[in-house]
């Protein structure tokens, strides 16, 4: 006789136990990577306000960070112990600082960088 598989139920304090209590049932609303930051992040709109999932890619600082309307971190999937990188839930969230310097958010900086000239249609 074969058993079923048994249920995984996170643990409560679980960062994934977090973004199901959050972004269950949530929309989302926009999406975006700003150039040249090594981060990505996803806009999310919930019964309990707007919420955002920034995914940091900085090496061995990456991380993944659930915000809040109030630009307030609420969870974190790792608790760094580096100099570099401090995000701490209850803390306002900081996006990491380009390491090089480069174009910004403005599409027309994008297509300067990609394209000489900047002569993007």
């Amino acid at each position: 006789m074969r058993r079923p598989p048994p249920r995984r139920v996170p643990a409560t304090g679980s960062f994934a136990a977090r973004l199901q209590r959050r972004l269950g049932g949530a929309r989302l609303i926009a999406a975006r990577a700003p150039f040249p930051e090594r981060r990505v992040e996803w806009r999310f709109a919930t019964p309990g306000g707007e919420a955002v999932l920034q995914a940091e890619f900085l090496g061995r600082s990456a991380n993944l960070l659930l915000v809040g309307a109030d630009g307030r971190i609420e969870a974190a999937a790792r608790h760094l112990r580096s100099a570099f990188r401090l995000p701490r839930p209850g803390t306002t969230y900081r996006p990491p600082s380009a390491a090089d310097s480069g174009p910004g958010d403005d599409p027309a900086d994008w297509c300067a960088a990609i394209e000489p000239g900047g002569a993007c249609d």
